[in-house]
This record gives structure tokens, sequence and C-alpha cells, in this order.
């Protein structure tokens, strides 16, 4: 993919996690204000920009779920690289 996005110098194009995850709508930035009773204490002490779905659905738990799952297979796979055995 990135192949791709440097081939046809696509970057500049791109903006993720700026359409809802279910159903592609433009995500529009609410106040922090609006949804602090919905965080969890250490999110809405390390975020502070949150988006919902125009159709009023709240995304920004599924978006912190799959960095999550991200950041854990980057670690899982740093671990496995420093485990692997020295090559002969």
């Amino acid at each position: 993919m990135i192949e791709v996005l440097r081939r046809f110098d696509l970057f500049a194009s791109i903006s993720p996690f700026r359409r809802c995850l279910h159903c592609n709508a433009p995500l529009q930035a609410v106040p922090k204000e609006l949804i602090h009773h919905r965080l969890l204490r250490k999110t809405e002490q390390h975020y502070d920009e949150f988006h919902i779905c125009r159709v009023g659905d709240w995304h920004t738990q599924v978006v912190l779920q799959i960095l999550g799952v991200a950041a854990k297979a980057q670690l899982e796979s740093a671990v496995v690289w420093r485990l692997s055995p020295e090559p002969v």
C-alpha cells in the first residue's frame, strides 16, 4: 500500500479516521466537555479530540480499539524479533 501511495503521490489525499467505520459518513468534531461523562479516566486525560458520526453514533472507542490492536501487534512483533535466534 505504501508503494501505491508513493507511486501516485497520494499521501496528501488520504485522511485516516475521518469517516465512520460503520457507515462511512464523515465524522464531525465534538467538544470533549459534551462527552466527558462517557470517557474512561485515562482516555479523558490523554486525548483532547473526539469525533462522532453525523447520524449520532459515537465511534471514538472503536478508533481507540483499532489503535490498541495496532500497538499490540507492533509490540508483539518487536518481542518476536528480539527473541529470534541470531542468524548464522
